[in-house]
């Protein structure tokens, strides 16, 4: 399976909003909502990516993470676990037997943008930032995801 070149998919904001999904400046975290409120919106993007041509779809957790989905839904950790495993129900939904599913690990949300100037790297260590992620690398491997 992996002795040959994959496609992955592309913007998932963006196609997100090309199928339907609104209100994107309402929440900062619309994506991880869309999951919620525009579910077929999210399944009909991972088809379009595979309509496309991609042989990898990426769940729609890049923004979503435990500590931020608590905090900023006043949610569980439970709820926050479940809304992240409705994302890549979505995704498995849209892919069938033929497309893999891979799940997105986001950055640290230490800014807006932290994924383009990630100051938290000079601040944390290794072993903070490994668990920090791990909640959520361990949420969605249980699935049986693939981790990009």
């Amino acid at each position: 399976m992996w002795n040959q070149v994959k496609v992955i998919d592309g913007g998932m904001g963006t196609e997100l909003v090309r199928c339907g999904v609104q209100d994107v400046d309402k929440h900062k975290l619309w994506s991880a909502l869309a999951n919620v409120d525009f579910p077929d919106s999210v399944v009909q993007a991972h088809k379009n990516f595979i309509d496309a041509g991609a042989d990898v779809i990426i769940s729609n957790t890049y923004q979503s993470n435990q500590p931020l989905l608590m905090s900023e839904l006043q949610i569980s950790r439970e709820e926050a676990d479940n809304l992240l495993l409705k994302t890549v129900d979505l995704a498995r939904k849209a892919a069938g037997s033929e497309t893999i599913v891979a799940g997105s690990i986001g950055p640290f949300p230490d800014c807006p943008a932290s994924e383009y100037d990630p100051q938290y790297l000079k601040r944390m260590s290794f072993e903070e930032l490994y668990n920090w992620h791990l909640p959520r690398f361990e949420l969605l491997a249980k699935k049986g995801l693939i981790l990009q």
